[in-house]
């Protein structure tokens, strides 16, 4: 794990091998080191692979994603697809820090495609955190076809969701019609 903290990318090959370790323990000390690392080379098939493998460990899949979020965070796009592939993955794991660092990675490298599937957590998931990072996601993404769920996110019993989603709102409109669902409703199909 240590590894991560070199800031050399002459690591990768070691670290990706790991990635792949039988032992989950170790596969999950090296995907959290490439999350450290987080180098905009890092080959994302292994950390995408470590962490939809059968036998992956909580560990393994937190760390995973987390390793991809900082790489979208250091680098906000998504040339070949591979992140966000991941991420769509990633957004059905068992464990919410994976589900909402997926979001807020889609967010980060604007997938317009995952709209749907970030708009069904923002509905139902039941963690406020995944809620608002789905929240956040629509907003960083901007397309006005998530007004209506965003809209609907006024209402969720979390403010810290609904004040997201009032955020994420105010940036696709480029104006503030303030925190009751009935006043966005002018917007509602814009």
């Amino acid at each position: 794990a240590a590894l991560g903290f070199s800031g050399d990318p002459a690591v990768l090959p070691l670290l990706m091998n790991n990635a792949a370790d039988p032992d989950v323990e170790i596969a999950a000390k090296a995907l959290l080191a490439a999350g450290v690392l987080a180098s905009p080379e890092t080959p994302l098939a292994p950390l995408h692979n470590a962490a939809i493998r059968p036998d992956a460990s909580e560990a393994m899949v937190r760390n995973a994603a987390f390793a991809l979020f900082q790489i979208a965070e250091k680098t906000r796009v998504d040339q070949n697809g591979g992140l966000a592939m991941a991420f769509l993955d990633l957004l059905r794991a068992p464990d919410e820090q994976a589900r909402a660092q997926s979001a807020l990675g889609l967010g980060l490298i604007r997938a317009s495609a995952a709209v749907p599937e970030i708009t069904d957590l923002l509905a139902a998931d039941p963690t406020p955190g995944v809620r608002t990072a789905a929240a956040w996601a629509l907003g960083q993404i901007g397309l006005r076809a998530s007004t209506s769920a965003l809209i609907r996110a006024l209402s969720d019993p979390d403010q810290i969701t609904a004040g997201t989603a009032r955020g994420a709102l105010v940036r696709i409109h480029g104006r503030d019609y303030g925190a009751s669902p009935a006043a966005w409703k002018s917007v509602e199909g814009s």
